[in-house]
């Protein structure tokens, strides 16, 4: 196999280059990296791995479409019949595999990338967005209905563990899910509200009102060591996973959690007289 190079710019600089023969051996490799933020970004880690997703995907869809030649091929060895077929693995598509690649990658790598403990940047905005425990819908000029539904408090859980998840790509979809369940329930109770008379576009729930809730989601989820999962997420997003419904997803948590870091009292609406400086101040 290849070895991409990646022995070469481990720990030791002057580690001799010895080529990988197996996608286990450019695992060993890429566990010598430093764990640290800076050296993976110096030394385009995120690069490295999204090639190496790609070219172990290639390898396993080519093998698999090989064997369609076969699959007219009566089993001789009734034991034969348990083991899968390798061109059902495609059976859903190239994305799914790509993605199942990705994930086990991402699990075997998972502990060299992501911090094992909150870093300080993690408390920081752990204790902004908690300042913050006390806003209401109509702070951020949201109808109280649209924020209470079974499918807001199911997102919260889903955000409160994000931490939990090995690979990017299972805390996009986490996003993208908790995302989804919020907007798309407000959505439902804002059309009810306003009769179903209307027409869909008329009815449309747009980014005016759905940035808004997700921030009230964010804040009443305030998610375990946010600033790693969302810097972790968009190190090893791909140029076009960014624009996808996941990537949609990881730039709406970005921007919400840029707003409880940065929220001031002309922001909110609403403001009860001295709510903010009892809260704030």
């Amino acid at each position: 196999g290849a070895s991409m190079g990646v022995e070469g710019l481990a720990n030791d600089a002057s580690r001799s280059h010895c080529p990988t023969r197996n996608l286990r051996e450019i695992i060993a490799a890429l566990r010598l990296f430093r764990s640290d933020r800076d050296n993976q970004e110096r030394l385009g880690l995120a690069k490295v791995i999204e090639e190496l997703v790609t070219m172990v995907s290639e390898i396993i869809s080519n093998y698999c479409k090989l064997s369609k030649q076969h699959q007219a091929v009566p089993v001789q060895d009734p034991e034969d019949e348990d083991w899968l077929r390798p061109q059902l693995l495609l059976q859903g598509s190239e994305q799914h595999l790509t993605q199942s690649v990705s994930r086990f990658v991402f699990h075997q790598l998972h502990h060299r990338l992501f911090p094992a403990e909150p870093t300080a940047e993690d408390d920081r905005i752990h204790l902004q967005i908690q300042r913050l425990w006390w806003l209401r819908p109509r702070h951020l000029d949201l109808q109280k209905a649209l924020a209470e539904t079974e499918q807001a408090s199911e997102a919260v859980k889903l955000l409160q563990r994000l931490h939990l998840l090995r690979s990017p790509n299972e805390m996009l979809e986490v996003m993208a899910q908790a995302f989804r369940l919020t907007t798309q329930a407000a959505c439902l109770k804002s059309q009810l509200a306003e009769g179903i008379c209307k027409t869909s576009q008329d009815n449309a729930f747009g980014a005016d009102e759905a940035l808004p809730l997700f921030i009230l989601i964010i804040i009443r989820a305030n998610p375990h060591m946010m600033d790693s999962v969302l810097s972790y997420a968009e190190r090893f997003t791909t140029s076009d996973q960014r624009r996808t419904e996941q990537g949609y997803a990881l730039a709406q948590a970005q921007s919400a959690v840029e707003f409880s870091k940065r929220c001031r009292k002309d922001q909110l609406s609403n403001l009860k007289p001295g709510e903010w400086e009892s809260h704030i101040e």
